[in-house]
């Protein structure tokens, strides 16, 4: 995403309410200095290092990042949780596609 990703994942970024970053630090460069996001976009971090978790107010999980993901998943799925995502994510890639 940002100047360096595509259309497709701008425009999944800027209507999700939670955004997850894995192994990143949210740099301005990359967020546009958060101007991707809607204003009430929260947001979790996974990353191996404590330090670089703190940008964007975000949840930190100081860990593996494929441990994170499976210990993230467990728990979405003893919550029952269920994406309200059906083909926003096919349709903004075909777009891009294009």
């Amino acid at each position: 995403m940002g100047v360096t990703g595509n259309s497709a994942g701008n425009d999944i970024a800027k209507e999700a309410d939670v955004i997850i970053g894995i192994g990143t630090r949210f740099s301005d460069f990359t967020t546009a200095s958060k101007s991707l996001f809607r204003a009430d976009a929260k947001f979790v971090t996974i990353n191996t290092s404590r330090f670089d978790a703190y940008k964007l107010d975000a949840v930190k999980a100081v860990c593996d990042a494929k441990l994170g993901i499976i210990a993230l998943g467990n728990e979405l799925e003893k919550a029952n949780y269920k994406s309200a995502y059906t083909n926003e994510i096919k349709a903004a890639k075909d777009k891009w596609d294009m």
